[in-house]
């Protein structure tokens, strides 16, 4: 009876853990200013309350748990050391930075606080995941996710027929979602992309992605036919968002998730149903919708030309600020110009092809009185411009580490392979994401590296007590 009431039961460190995972969807009615880049983040709402009921633990328990040893946390240590004496090589530029009112110190105060922030919330994940066995972690966790996609379908399905069947009638029931937490509904007329419960489309593209290896690890642990739905709520809410990248990483989530069952025979039949299943799919929706697919298919792929009128724009803005910074980068290619200082210095670099008749640029980008500074639009390039081909490394290191050991255990056929291969798929998600983004926020990388970690330190804990006590047999 014990271990059944254990089994249902939470820690209240998880518990607000889980609910925060619940709400990361939804950020269209939230907006917390002093939070900088988490402003919209609805769930560091809920992980802050799990860190306070950490440290009311640790203060009672004297016992808080750092996986210190473990290399990825090492290389993360390193990654933080190395940008503080970036900030020491760079310190002179830095001071003299400013533009939109705020001088390089405060701008690399704020950056440093955001990623140490992250890493805060990293602690508080794994600590909160020690509470449970892996098994029955990952059934919660994917618990949590479910019941948020379900809430996030009801919503999309309302917008859809709204925005793209225009059944206005139903704008009023729509409407209703402005009392669920941290939700204020919006329906773009404009463009007719549906964005959910988010802020905007790549939002919601992002929330995807985290979601996707989740959903699909119900293929492999259900036997009902409704095993394929979550999936593919996700490549149709994937697609209704219009997001070129979102769509395009989600495929490729998908890939990875199949082909990670090859080498594992139990699961082979899983993936011959799921062949099998798409490929008859696909030739209904061929047979039936060919040039209509055709048709988008082309439009998707032209979209990311710099003279096509729906996209050139955005298009323009993006590869001009990534070709910014990388000229930034081979000006200063071992330490970089400092964290946070990208902006600072690729304003001097704006091809004239992306900021001649570009209203972006013009009323966002290079305008003091818009608050907000210009986004890097990829990770990588940032993370060369700022703190050089060293910080690059070391923090690129922590994800070849991570998918590197993902698949060591599922060619190894390790007993957790679903698992690492939900961990694989979320590592692949994020790293494709972050050409498209260059926030450290994103939440797909801290909650994979702490199950990681909760993992591989397990299996270590136990190959030692194993050794151990065939060393006392002896």
């Amino acid at each position: 009876m014990k271990k059944r009431a254990s089994k249902y039961s939470l820690s209240l460190s998880l518990l607000f853990v889980l609910i925060g995972f619940f709400f990361i969807p939804f950020n269209s009615g939230i907006y917390i200013g002093f939070m900088g880049e988490f402003a919209r983040e609805a769930p560091i709402i809920f992980f802050s309350v799990a860190g306070i009921f950490l440290i009311v633990k640790t203060l009672y328990t004297s016992k808080l748990y750092f996986p210190k040893t473990h290399i990825i946390t090492t290389l993360l240590i390193a990654f933080l050391v190395w940008v503080a004496l970036g900030f020491l090589f760079n310190i002179k530029s830095i001071s003299e930075n400013e533009i939109k009112h705020t001088n390089g110190i405060l701008r690399f105060i704020k950056q440093y606080l955001a990623f140490i922030l992250s890493i805060v919330f990293f602690i508080v994940y794994y600590n909160a995941f020690r509470t449970k066995s892996v098994g029955t972690l990952i059934k919660w966790i994917r618990l949590f996710f479910t019941l948020s996609l379900g809430v996030v379908s009801v919503y999309i399905f309302l917008e859809t027929a709204v925005v793209k069947l225009k059944l206005g009638f139903l704008l009023p029931v729509l409407y209703l979602f402005d009392y669920f937490p941290f939700t204020n509904s919006f329906i773009d007329t404009n463009l007719g992309r549906v964005s959910g419960p988010t802020f905007e489309p790549p939002s919601l593209a992002t929330y995807l992605v985290t979601l996707a290896p989740w959903m699909l690890s119900y293929i492999i642990t259900h036997k009902s036919f409704l095993k394929y739905l979550p999936s593919l709520l996700v490549l149709v809410f994937a697609l209704l968002s219009g997001s070129r990248a979102g769509i395009f990483i989600v495929l490729v989530q998908f890939v990875v998730f199949f082909l990670s069952f090859v080498n594992i025979k139990k699961l082979q039949p899983h993936l011959i149903k799921v062949l099998l299943i798409t490929s008859i799919g696909l030739s209904l929706v061929v047979l039936i919708k060919g040039k209509s697919i055709g048709n988008y298919v082309y439009e998707k792929a032209t979209s990311f030309s710099t003279k096509d009128d729906d996209h050139s724009l955005s298009n323009k803005s993006r590869l001009g600020i990534q070709y910014a910074n990388f000229q930034v980068f081979k000006d200063h290619p071992l330490t970089g110009v400092g964290f946070g200082q990208q902006s600072y210095h690729a304003i001097h670099y704006y091809p004239k092809w992306a900021t001649e008749d570009n209203w972006e640029f013009k009323f966002k980008y290079l305008n003091e009185k818009h608050p907000n500074f210009v986004p890097g639009y990829n990770l990588y390039i940032r993370l060369l411009a700022e703190t050089g081909i060293i910080g690059f490394l070391l923090f690129v290191a922590i994800l070849i580490i991570g998918i590197y050991i993902c698949i060591s255990a599922i060619v190894q056929k390790n007993k957790n392979s679903l698992i690492y291969i939900i961990i694989l798929t979320s590592l692949v998600g994020a790293s494709l994401n972050w050409l498209k983004m260059d926030s450290f926020r994103d939440y797909v990388l801290w909650i994979n590296l702490a199950l990681l970690i909760y993992l591989t330190t397990n299996q270590l804990i136990s190959k030692t007590n194993s050794k151990l006590s065939s060393t006392n047999e002896e």
